[in-house]
């Protein structure tokens, strides 16, 4: 699975790409956590988030579906924190 994770917004809107990897290039155990995050920011996803023009954008896209998350809600920090591979 391809994973690409974007941030953008806040007051400049620039966009920057703050993951870039596939997890046939991580361990079995790593790669099992990161389809396991994705499940669950899909979910996140389906909230829309926050609302506010300063606030960041999180755009998560594994194997070409496009996850899009404004804001940072408490749902966020744990899957995202494992697809950053922290």
């Amino acid at each position: 699975m391809r994973v690409r994770i974007e941030r953008g917004g806040g007051i400049t809107g620039e966009v920057t790409t703050v993951a870039d990897y596939d997890t046939a290039d991580l361990t079995v155990d790593e790669a099992t956590r990161v389809r396991e995050a994705v499940a669950d920011i899909a979910t996140v996803a389906e909230t829309g988030g926050e609302v506010g023009a300063d606030l960041p954008i999180y755009r998560i896209i594994a194997d070409g579906e496009v996850h899009t998350i404004s804001g940072e809600p408490p749902a966020l920090r744990a899957p995202l924190s494992v697809l950053l591979l922290d």
